[in-house]
């Protein structure tokens, strides 16, 4: 299969800043009318009291939450899971036929930039279909 970067339809790293006890879309792509999108790659950065809905096709998906851990007596860190520069590979892959959608809850009292990175490949929707149903990808279409 002929593919191409989702990159094409938009940014795949995009950050937004969210005030406190508040949430927004920090990252958007639409995939176009015929395509699907596999989305093989995705990285998130977080903060204490926050987390990141994915949402597909207007749908949740998945949601990335972190768990405060004690390293030190003195000190509490976030538990490194995923970082935005080491991106999740996935497989088998996410797959959208409408929208790609993060949004960022800010639970916290302090303003944070939320960054989402999130890379795949796009398929013509007729031959996407007949390679998804020839692998057994379980996914939903």
């Amino acid at each position: 299969m002929i593919g191409i970067p989702l990159s094409e339809f938009g940014d795949t790293y995009q950050f937004k800043q969210i005030t406190a006890g508040s949430y927004d879309t920090v990252f958007e792509i639409t995939i176009p009318t015929g395509y699907l999108a596999f989305i093989y790659e995705i990285a998130t950065t977080f903060y204490k009291d926050t987390y990141i809905e994915f949402r597909i096709d207007d749908g949740i998906a998945y949601t990335f939450k972190r768990e405060l851990e004690t390293v030190d007596t003195n000190m509490d860190f976030l538990s490194e899971v995923m970082n935005i520069d080491e991106p999740k590979r996935y497989d088998p892959p996410w797959v959208a036929t409408r929208k790609i959608e993060f949004i960022g809850y800010n639970n916290d009292t302090n303003d944070h930039i939320f960054e989402v990175f999130c890379d795949g490949i796009c398929y013509n929707k007729q031959i996407a279909r007949r390679q998804l149903i020839g692998s057994n990808n379980k996914q939903r279409l």
